[in-house]
């Protein structure tokens, strides 16, 4: 981390003449140079930009892996629901051609009854 030393920016003699040459007092001089150096203390330097930039590259690096997995588990939960939905289909069809199945032959001994019944009426078999 860099150090201002703002005792030494106040005494140095290109500081205080420019201040001065500016117009500032010397307790002004060294007012403003307290508060830059403070100021100073809260600002980036080079190498906690390059160690945040890699931390940040690093952290990113895990997260596009996170993601990677992630996306890997929602396609292979959208082809198990496909697939789900897929059978649900033909159950509904294997369903609806076992109703058929049964209708058909309930239908067949419906007809097949009313048939004998009309030759038995047809042909004074049955009884009145």
């Amino acid at each position: 981390m860099a150090v201002f030393d703002t005792h030494k920016a106040v005494k140095a003699s290109s500081t205080k003449s420019a201040l001065t040459s500016a117009g500032f007092p010397d307790h002004q001089a060294e007012a403003l140079v307290d508060v830059v150096g403070e100021e100073r203390e809260a600002l980036a330097t080079k190498d906690g930009l390059e160690a945040l930039g890699s931390a940040l590259r690093t952290e990113m690096q895990a997260l596009r892996t996170e993601m990677q997995a992630l996306e890997a588990r929602v396609d292979a939960r959208f082809e198990a629901l496909e697939k789900a939905v897929s059978e649900c289909a033909t159950k509904a069809e294997l369903r609806e051609m076992e109703l058929r199945m049964r209708l058909i032959p309930g239908t067949y001994v419906f007809a097949a009854a009313g048939l004998v019944i009309t030759v038995m009426i047809g042909l004074e078999l049955w009884p009145r």
